[in-house]
């Protein structure tokens, strides 16, 4: 009899966003300006430091990805999420973080072999040994990301938990240490406190915007892992409060709702204008390196076709066409999901089969029974926070091992369904990706 590996992965996102009027509209509110004269300059600081100057089109970096680690991150994303952001279980708003995912299917893939590792091999676009490579140097750049004074704050962190039921081999345990600087802590997983060990490592790791994500931890559990991702930026500019009011919002449907919308006007942001219709802004945090991109379809949110080179395709699009003018709603809610079906259907089956999978990389249990590990399930929930001064954002994934060409708009409306991507602008690395169907839903 096999033991299972459950994975579950968490995301808490909060962003805010800054909206403006004035110029050519691009969307349906008439009226969109309710202060046309104020004129907004980068956010204000807390002390004299001056602020920076608002990105130019030659600051804008549109790389043909300049990292390996970046465009299999990418790839990932873009296979994923047409599965993951169409998947009704989420709720009205699915949102995922593709690097969480992929740094904890990279500690599975670690402890493949065989036709198991051939298929994680497929999906995270190298061998165990190369995905290794890449998964450290993604820590790197993230963890090790320096703000300073103006960009905002990075933590990328990784767990290991175990029990004395599971042998584990030593080079996995070495290579935890060595990629994801994940050290193994000793807990007995069938104790009454493992669980809340491990969902306050989750807290800890994310500024307390994800908890109790393990409410309770299987009998035939004998390994648990966990990869932790959190942001917390604030916008180059900032949406005025006191111009945040309640607008027209029209769900996929047709029906006209009323969401407290932010806007901003007379600032220096890229846009764009895509020749089906399609239109969106980019959004960037201060220090620069980190924007929000975010596109309205022309054809909805659904006739959006992902693939590794969609997210850098809207950038390649961009433009500056002067003072722009932004409104955007804001937002806070929860999607919850099971990435296994969307898995499966992307060729990655023997890792769930208890027949078939092979993850004799990561240990061996010490019940007779229980010859070797399956992937039981992989996870996410996903909390998103949008308001006027920035965006914090928290991915935790957790897994367990148990036995078995248009003019860019100077004018942005985002009163209709859209998608949304927190990326690195040095190499477009997608940190969260997201669906705001309906901004007054929580669920």
């Amino acid at each position: 009899m096999k033991r299972f590996v459950a994975v579950a992965m968490v995301a808490a996102l909060a962003a805010g966003l800054t909206a403006c009027a004035g110029g050519q509209v691009i969307g349906s509110d008439p009226t969109p300006t309710p202060t046309p004269t104020r004129t907004h300059t980068p956010s204000p600081s807390p002390d004299p430091v001056p602020s920076p100057d608002p990105i130019k089109q030659d600051d804008l970096h549109v790389p043909t990805f300049t990292t390996e680690e970046a465009a299999a991150v990418s790839q990932f994303a873009g296979q994923l999420s047409p599965l993951v952001l169409a998947d009704e279980t989420a709720g009205t708003n699915p949102a995922w973080s593709p690097l969480s995912a992929y740094l904890a299917l990279a500690m599975v893939h670690d402890g493949a072999r065989g036709t198991t590792a051939e298929q994680l091999t497929g999906l995270l676009g190298g061998e165990a040994e190369q995905v290794n490579e890449w998964a450290r140097g993604l820590i790197a750049a993230v963890d090790g990301y320096d703000g300073g004074y103006w960009g905002p704050t990075i933590d990328l962190a990784a767990g290991l938990w175990a029990d004395d039921q599971i042998v584990l081999e030593q080079t996995f345990i070495d290579q935890m240490d060595t990629y994801y600087s994940a050290g193994l802590v000793n807990l007995d997983l069938q104790g009454p406190d493992a669980a809340g060990d491990i969902n306050g490592w989750i807290s800890d790791n994310t500024d307390g915007l994800i908890n109790g994500l393990v409410p309770q931890i299987s009998d035939k559990a004998r390994i648990f892992g966990a990869t932790a991702l959190y942001f917390d930026g604030k916008w180059l500019w900032l949406f005025d409060p006191e111009d945040t009011r309640e607008r027209d919002f029209t769900l996929a449907s047709g029906q006209v709702i009323q969401a407290e919308m932010m806007s901003m006007s007379e600032t220096d942001i890229a846009t764009l204008a895509l020749d089906d219709g399609s239109y969106g802004a980019i959004l960037p945090y201060k220090g620069e390196r980190f924007a929000m991109v975010a596109v309205v379809p022309a054809g909805g949110v659904d006739s959006v076709t992902w693939d590794g080179d969609t997210i850098l395709n809207w950038v390649e699009e961009s433009g500056y066409p002067g003072e722009v003018s932004v409104v955007l709603p804001k937002w806070d809610i929860q999607a919850t999901f099971d990435l296994t079906t969307s898995l499966q259907a992307l060729g990655v089956t023997d890792v769930f089969d208890q027949n078939l999978s092979d993850l004799s990389g990561i240990g061996q249990s010490t019940e007779a029974d229980e010859p070797s590990l399956v992937l039981s399930q992989l996870l996410q929930a996903t909390t998103v926070q949008v308001d006027e001064s920035g965006t914090k954002a928290a991915s935790v994934t957790v897994w367990s091992g148990e036995g078995a060409a248009a003019m860019p708009p100077s004018f942005v409306y985002f009163d209709r369904p859209f998608v949304y991507a927190i990326v690195d602008t040095d190499t477009y690395t997608p940190l969260f990706i997201g669906v705001m169907n309906d901004p007054t839903a929580t669920l």
